[in-house]
């Protein structure tokens, strides 16, 4: 019974033992990744509702797209929406 106990500490002191120098090893990354992460913006419920407003006609420079939907036609320009 002593020898098996003996053997089984042995096993649990190699196994140990095996690890920790695998720990020791140099990291050898072949790339490295980024991310992007958004952060929140909060508002006031106050500052939020305020009304929608309209400004007056601006002259279009560079056009994107054109829709039609419902005898409305909508004229994306770039990068601007």
């Amino acid at each position: 019974m002593k020898n098996k106990n003996l053997v089984n500490h042995l096993l649990v002191f190699l196994a140990i033992l095996s690890l920790s120098f695998n720990s020791c090893l140099k990291d050898d990354c072949s790339e490295e990744r980024f991310f992007l992460e958004y952060e929140p913006i909060y508002v006031q419920p106050e500052d939020f509702r305020v009304p929608v407003t309209t400004e007056s006609p601006r002259e279009m420079e560079t056009t994107g797209k054109i829709y039609f939907f419902n005898d409305m036609i909508f004229i994306n320009e770039l990068y601007k929406g």
